[in-house]
């Protein structure tokens, strides 16, 4: 039987560089076969979906249904599902769900999920509503509003896991450190493989962070593409232009060499307030599920990373008047194409990337200590250049065109 894997998130730690690599078949591995069900789906988000949204649980039985006859008709040694979606999901559902739909894998099934330390989530979670323009405000903004709704008093949620499916369920600390050849790629398929020989051929970087000027470009733009009421800009939950526009611009940010590259950090009071909010979370984290101290570590850390005041995220305190201006004129003629007709924009911009990344290749590294001799996944065979620790993954290969069908984190329903 199958070793069926559920991979479930967290959103911000890495997930998309682990399912990229997946879905563009660049693991190969000795003496073991990958399924990665879907039929060119880049991630599971769907599947996850009818767990989380009402309105898709009549779609819950076929789209389980469809993973156990694809695993049935392959007869693969491992399978994986992947989505940061299964951070919303209860895990009681998705229990009850595999009882009724794929009852074989109830007891057998392995889950992992991967946990940012509090103050570096913050940070990263804020990046990503400013690119896909959900959030407009500041970071301290940001983080009143998930305060106010727990999202990051993380060990209730893990310890839902546990207490549902018991050993069954791993957690790892997303710290490089913790973690194999200090990368999370590396990391997760040592644990899908039950610690075997593999190697990564070709394999993309996906979801690479931004500049602090960069995400003051884009939320400039996205507060042009946001919805207005009464002539006051709302946040909260963006549209598919404004998530598309986001993703496609940040991907182009990313390839060109920055002249600024300065980082976007907590400030000095705010990393005093989030220590203080999740210190005990923090340490019952530990104490549930990891041998030592990181998530405490981590979060002790934070004031000692921050800067003295809150970075401005208004774009003339970043680039001289000039710029500005020039700016101002883009984003308007950019504005004014995209509103033009906003439904064929988000096709558009996935099929010139699939197209355009689809022409890059990248030499292959390799993990867990053996050499494989044979392949997994659907990739091409490429080079044998040995790369430690992820040196290897850097910007240009994506998914191969018709891979792509749903973004990562680029879920509405995910932010504040």
């Amino acid at each position: 039987m199958t070793q069926l894997i559920f991979h479930l998130g967290d959103r911000k730690t890495g997930s998309t560089s682990i399912q990229t690599t997946l879905a563009s078949g660049s693991v190969h591995c000795a003496g073991k076969t990958l399924l990665y069900p879907g039929q060119g789906q880049v991630n599971h988000i769907p599947l996850a979906k009818t767990l989380t949204d009402d309105g898709m649980a009549n779609l819950r039985k076929p789209r389980f249904r469809a993973v156990v006859d694809e695993i049935a008709e392959k007869q693969p040694d491992v399978t994986i599902i992947s989505a940061e979606r299964f951070e919303s999901v209860d895990p009681a559902l998705l229990k009850r769900t595999m009882m009724l739909h794929m009852p074989d894998y109830v007891g057998t099934a392995k889950f992992i999920a991967y946990v940012r330390p509090h103050a570096d989530r913050i940070v990263s979670e804020y990046a990503e509503q400013v690119k896909q323009g959900h959030a407009f405000g500041s970071l301290e903004q940001m983080h009143q509003r998930t305060l106010s709704r727990d999202r990051f008093q993380y060990t209730p949620r893990f310890q839902a896991w546990r207490d549902t499916f018991g050993d069954q369920f791993t957690l790892r600390p997303m710290i490089r450190d913790r973690l194999k050849d200090r990368d999370v790629v590396a990391d997760f398929l040592d644990f899908a493989l039950g610690g075997a020989g593999f190697e990564i051929r070709g394999t993309p970087a996906a979801n690479e962070s931004l500049t602090l000027e960069d995400l003051v470009l884009l939320r400039h733009l996205q507060m042009r593409l946001g919805e207005r009421r009464n002539g006051e800009l709302q946040s909260g939950k963006a549209s598919t232009l404004q998530i598309s526009t986001g993703w496609e611009l940040a991907r182009r940010l990313s390839r060109q060499p920055a002249a600024s590259s300065t980082k976007l950090r907590l400030h000095a009071s705010l990393a005093d307030a989030v220590v203080t909010e999740y210190l005990a979370d923090a340490k019952a984290l530990d104490a549930a599920f990891f041998d030592g101290t990181p998530m405490e570590d981590e979060l002790r850390a934070a004031p000692g990373r921050a800067v003295e005041v809150a970075q401005s995220m208004d774009l003339a305190d970043h680039y001289g008047a000039e710029s500005v201006r020039l700016i101002d004129v883009l984003v308007g003629q950019i504005e004014h194409m995209l509103k033009a007709d906003p439904t064929i924009w988000p096709k558009l911009f996935r099929d010139s990337h699939h197209l355009a990344v689809t022409q890059e290749e990248k030499p292959a590294r390799k993990g867990g200590g053996k050499k494989p001799g044979g392949r997994m996944g659907a990739g091409k065979p490429g080079g044998g250049k040995k790369l430690g620790g992820g040196a290897g993954r850097r910007r240009g290969l994506q998914p191969k065109a018709g891979l792509l069908t749903e973004q990562g984190s680029g879920d509405p329903n995910a932010v504040e």
